[in-house]
């Protein structure tokens, strides 16, 4: 500070009152003089901060000095901790366990080689696993990716120590670091488990329900804390969707055990998860299982559900009642389908009358085809599975056909093998199925393989079948296609280009 800000300070805060040229002549004149100098300089400094502030300052500066922030400690005690060398023993007698959990990211970082005395009078073996992730933290204004970790902590306490079940309150653990990632947000707090005893060990571990599930799971191991109790608690906790499902997948490894709590979590349905459910118990094949499907098949607001999981999973014999009920009543093509395909797997007499049906008054072109071809399979007469293959390649040809905007050619190993099977219906029924495909996409009747593949087949047989696809089939798009399909046969308006 120059003699005249120090002097223009002094005016303005203590001697405002003295406004004379002769009083600033003294002033300058005075700091001039060292003496005179300091005690102008603490006046002016006494007089331009107040008694308060000159108070908060001490305090603020006594604060940063005395009491360091805690969590930027305890974020360097973190930090520092993860650069820590750790024993990792490959001669460890629980080595081979420890590596086949170091799996989807997790990175083993501790192997103890001899037992450590972690749960005084018990010694234990003790292993560490680590994932490391980056999450974006917001300092100082700006988003930065800082690295965070979060480990499973287990003990392998020797069996012949008679480890009692209550072990896992004197545990001394280790103050490692828990943090999750956001996408791991729903696994729920890290806890101290019981996981139960694996080639002579009796192991401990602190860690989420979901991380005690997958070492339950890859290490085999018997006994311990309840897990289903656990997934349930859990469930129970649960407040979000996200949390919800993620523990409820849990459920499809713990087997017949676990059927009471998938019936009460059907019984709630939270977060909509009865579809779920469902496919879970359709892989637990048993009595159990099938009396709550079964429930769940008879109540109406559950059928369409029910219908639903059992059309996505393979054709199972104990449901042919519900199959059945599909081919006769259900509107749905897709489970008409369904329906139809689980007759012809098991050969289903009694379904005939309503394929007959189905027959005769089909949804579509693609449902009559299908009512065909398990009509023949029940009779012992299926079509061949080569007339589907050329078929498919038929399909794939023509995509490329229509990319390169190249003419029809019948002279394809495909076409070659329709006209040529020796099985008119069975023929007729492939080309017709694929004229009403490229029906719908860009193809003119000119450029329809279908057509084509129609006009070099029995005529009668072909007519037969158009007309009665023109006349009676329900859904007015494809009854639409099948009279262009009969339209375009009958004029030979298709222009083979061979």
């Amino acid at each position: 500070m120059n003699a005249t800000d120090l002097l223009n300070r002094i005016h303005r805060s203590y001697f405002r009152r003295l406004r004379s040229r002769e009083y600033r002549r003294l002033l300058q004149g005075m700091y001039d003089e060292p003496v005179a100098r300091a005690w102008l300089s603490w006046e002016a400094a006494r007089k331009l901060m107040s008694l308060p502030a000159l108070a908060l300052l001490l305090l603020v500066l006594w604060y940063f000095a005395t009491v360091p922030d805690a969590r930027l400690t305890a974020e360097r005690n973190l930090a520092a901790q993860a650069n820590v060398t750790r024993p990792v023993e490959h001669d460890s007698p629980v080595y081979a366990m420890a590596s086949a959990l170091a799996t989807r990211g997790w990175n083993l970082i501790q192997c103890d080689g001899v037992p450590v005395l972690y749960a005084p009078p018990y010694e234990a073996y003790r292993v560490l696993l680590r994932y490391t992730f980056k999450m974006d933290e917001e300092a100082g204004g700006c988003v930065l990716p800082i690295t965070k970790r979060m480990h499973m902590d287990l003990l392998f306490f020797p069996a012949e120590e008679s480890v009692s079940r209550e072990i896992k309150s004197h545990i001394h653990w280790e103050d490692v670091e828990q943090r999750q990632p956001s996408w791991m947000d729903a696994e729920g707090p890290v806890e101290t488990f019981d996981l139960g005893e694996v080639q002579g060990y009796h192991v401990c571990g602190r860690m989420t329900v979901p991380q005690q599930a997958l070492v339950r799971r890859v290490l085999g191991l018997k006994g311990g804390d309840d897990h289903v109790a656990l997934i349930e608690s859990r469930l129970a906790q649960c407040s979000d969707s996200r949390s919800y499902w993620r523990t409820l997948r849990l459920l499809k490894d713990c087997g017949p055990e676990a059927i009471p709590v998938i019936e009460r979590a059907l019984e709630t349905g939270r977060y909509r998860s009865r579809g779920w459910l469902m496919e879970v118990l359709f892989h637990m094949p048993g009595d159990e299982s099938w009396r709550i499907l079964e429930a769940c098949y008879q109540q109406p607001e559950t059928r369409r559900l029910f219908t639903t999981v059992l059309s996505e999973n393979p054709p199972d014999p104990h449901w042919k009642h519900a199959y059945l009920r599909m081919i006769e009543g259900d509107p749905s093509e897709t489970y008409v389908t369904v329906g139809l395909d689980a007759a012809a797997a098991f050969a289903w007499q009694e379904s005939l009358p309503a394929i007959a049906r189905v027959k005769a008054a089909p949804q579509s072109i693609g449902q009559y085809v299908n009512a065909c071809k398990a009509e023949r399979a029940i009779e012992g007469n299926p079509l061949s599975s080569d007339l589907d293959e050329a078929a498919c390649n038929i399909r794939v040809m023509d995509e490329f056909r229509r990319m390169r905007n190249a003419s029809l050619d019948l002279g394809q190993p495909g076409c070659e093998h329709i006209i040529q099977c020796g099985d008119a219906e069975g023929a007729v029924l492939t080309a017709i199925n694929i004229a009403a495909t490229q029906a719908e996409g860009p193809f003119s009747s000119a450029d329809n393989t279908g057509i084509a593949l129609l006009l070099r087949l029995p005529r009668e047989t072909v007519l037969s079948t158009l007309r009665h696809l023109a006349a009676a089939t329900k859904d007015e798009r494809s009854r639409s296609e099948a009279c262009e399909i009969l339209d375009a046969v009958l004029t030979e308006g298709a222009t083979i280009r061979m």
